[in-house]
């Protein structure tokens, strides 16, 4: 079909059924032996966490170190100096001056003490240039100094955010197939949310990058209109260079928002404008009706007549028990019904009341599967008799044979 990547953008609002789409594809993924990370707001992928072993963590308990996972500080430091650049200003107001200083103090605190370098070191490294020889008669380089002193003091080890990016011991590690990051917790923070948020990035584009090329990896960014709201040059930058070349490494993104204007419009962040450009898949599910006919009205030829009256009619999953959505791929459009068994309906679904069921089954000491498998009963309890009948008569006949 022409696609030059594997990377999907979907949109659909609230209740159109999106985690239910978009879970069989990382079960699928984990199946094949490849790995996932999703980056969730809301709990959505918990279950589905649980029932494949994965590891789930929330915001509020990750911990990272920039210097972590270097082996070659010639291949890594720009990749350190763009991270703490980030942190240091999501805006994106440092300019090339701050980020040469910013390499050097990178550079010479891995030399001094390698992957026992914090961002501590590096702040050091500014202060000592600050106040040397060198830079005495260049008051506009000791500003700039100065500002980054300033600017990443909340990430050093005593800082306001120092105990998210100075951990001995991070918590990613290379060896999880299926790692969810709750981060809505961090949601009331946004300075705090856009360094998590690039500093995940950043770790995972790296481990696609060192891991075996012919071993599937799926990053999914769901709420992405939150999670990508990034007004910073760079990260959208950092973005579309990570979607164009995660296809050399049989890796995809998938970015979920609950609206197309999230993606394509000039109300977008530039990340998220990066993420719907570099996708080759777009999944439309069920719009806001009002929301769809004002971006309808600003950007006429996006859909054609058939195609807007068709995605104007589409209806809840959790009322028609399927997904309707219309598939892109490139130039090729198509229309679509997902249906799925009631048990992974129980698994998959991400409302509310359901959740808090399974939530109390495992408290009352239940396993997830016997959660689910409750779960499943209690909401399509004839399907699921349907089902196990079935499945009786099955092994009658295997029985016989």
């Amino acid at each position: 079909m022409n696609n030059t990547n594997y990377n999907m953008a979907v949109c659909g609002t609230s209740g159109a059924g999106k985690t239910g789409l978009i879970q069989p594809l990382i079960r699928s993924v984990l199946d094949s032996g490849g790995f996932a990370v999703v980056f969730d707001m809301g709990d959505g992928y918990k279950s589905l966490c649980e029932n494949m072993g994965g590891v789930y963590l929330d915001g509020e308990t990750l911990r990272f170190n920039p210097f972590a996972n270097i082996t070659d500080i010639d291949q890594s430091a720009e990749r350190v100096r763009d991270q703490l650049s980030v942190m240091a200003s999501p805006n994106g107001n440092l300019d090339e001056v701050h980020e040469g200083l910013l390499l050097q103090a990178v550079r010479a605190s891995w030399l001094a003490k390698e992957k026992r370098a914090r961002i501590d070191d590096v702040v050091d490294f500014l202060k000592n240039a600050s106040d040397s020889e060198q830079y005495a008669g260049s008051p506009t380089i000791r500003s700039r100094l100065d500002e980054m002193i300033v600017l990443l003091d909340q990430y050093t080890a005593n800082g306001t955010y120092g105990q998210y990016f100075n951990s001995d011991e991070p918590s990613l590690r290379d060896d999880a197939k299926m790692v969810v990051l709750e981060l809505g917790g961090l949601e009331d923070r946004p300075s705090l949310l856009v360094a998590v948020m690039f500093s995940l990035i950043i770790y995972i584009e790296n481990r696609m990058y060192r891991t075996p090329r012919n071993l599937k990896k799926l990053n999914v960014i769901d709420e992405g209109w939150r999670l990508l709201d990034f007004k910073n040059r760079k990260v959208g930058e950092f973005i579309e260079k990570g979607y164009r070349t995660a296809r050399r490494h049989t890796g995809a993104y998938i970015t979920i928002t609950q609206n197309i204007v999230d993606f394509d419009s000039d109300k977008a962040s530039s990340a998220a404008r990066a993420a719907w450009g570099n996708s080759s898949y777009k999944i439309i599910l069920k719009q806001s009706a009002k929301e769809f006919a004002k971006y309808n009205q600003l950007y006429p030829d996006q859909f054609q007549p058939l195609q807007r009256d068709m995605i104007g009619k589409f209806g809840a999953a959790k009322d028609q028990w399927f997904s309707s959505f219309l598939l892109q791929v490139e130039n090729h459009s198509s229309w679509h019904r997902l249906f799925v068994d009631p048990l992974s309906r129980a698994m998959y679904s991400s409302d509310g009341p359901d959740f808090e069921f399974v939530q109390q089954k495992r408290k009352e000491g239940l396993s997830i599967h016997e959660a689910v498998w409750q779960l499943a009963w209690k909401k399509s309890g004839p399907e699921m008799a349907s089902l196990e009948a079935w499945l009786e008569e099955h092994e009658k006949y295997r029985s016989v044979a």
